[in-house]
């Protein structure tokens, strides 16, 4: 019998430990909230949203959004401390409004939200650039869906669809040959094939947004970016106006989408 690759032997471990996440641990404290209030404004929530979202994890992130922007974030920080507990309120809104389920999440996750709040506040307080108009506003909305990608992700991980992802992601690497003609007519750098590789895979595989795009990509550009180092941080502000343009370019480009 022939022996499974390295990249097929990854994806069922994994599997595995995606298997394992669904059950409910008994060792470690999770959230709870009151069962009637938890009915009642879920369904207020699902009434509000049923509408304009019929996916589960873009109703999810529209809440997040739309919590964010009302209590947490405004496009200028005023008045808003790092030190202001936010995480906390905001999963238990989150779980009241039934999106996601209730007495599954630790209670440690509250800690991971308040962290990835800080880190968003920390890019957006020390970039070098603070523009204004249009292009300040679509800069700080694209930073919010990362912040409410990243988020959710904490929240309710998509360990079995990455998983599938980077599976296909190392076999298509090597499979895909791109014509000279391509980058000759300036339709590709070379150093991007991979870029757009991983892009087509997931388009191809969950049809997935232009903002879970832009969060895998950050991902895979910066692979330590949810460790939230400081010295990562730093250099992610001071150049984060570049790296959001340069990840528009990624998703603009025609290859990908062939």
């Amino acid at each position: 019998m022939q022996e499974l690759s390295g990249p097929t032997k990854n994806l069922i471990e994994k599997y595995k430990f995606w298997q394992q996440s669904l059950q409910t641990r008994q060792d470690v404290p999770t959230i709870h909230v009151d069962e009637v209030a938890l009915r009642v404004a879920a369904f207020y929530e699902q009434i509000r949203t049923i509408v304009d979202w019929k996916e589960e994890h873009l109703m999810r992130r529209a809440a997040v959004i739309r919590k964010l922007k009302r209590r947490f974030l405004d496009l200028e920080l005023n008045n808003f401390s790092e030190t202001e507990a936010v995480g906390d309120s905001l999963v238990l809104e989150l779980i009241r409004g039934g999106y996601f389920p209730n007495d599954r999440i630790e209670e440690t996750k509250i800690n991971d939200v308040q962290n990835i709040i800080n880190k968003y506040i920390f890019i957006l307080k020390n970039s070098p650039e603070n523009k204004k108009g249009k292009a300040g506003l679509q800069f700080y909305n694209w930073l919010l869906e990362l912040c409410s990608c990243e988020i959710e992700e904490t929240l309710a991980p998509s360990v079995k669809e990455m998983a599938l992802i980077d599976y296909m992601f190392k076999l298509m690497k090597e499979k895909i040959k791109v014509n000279e003609s391509i980058y000759e007519l300036g339709l590709l750098k070379k150093e991007d094939r991979d870029i757009q590789i991983y892009i087509a895979i997931q388009q191809a595989l969950f049809k997935l947004d232009s903002p879970m795009l832009s969060y895998n990509l950050i991902k895979y550009k910066y692979p330590e970016w949810e460790k939230d180092g400081e010295n990562l941080l730093f250099k992610v502000s001071q150049n984060i106006y570049k790296i959001w343009n340069k990840i528009e370019q990624d998703l603009a480009c025609p290859v990908a989408k062939k």
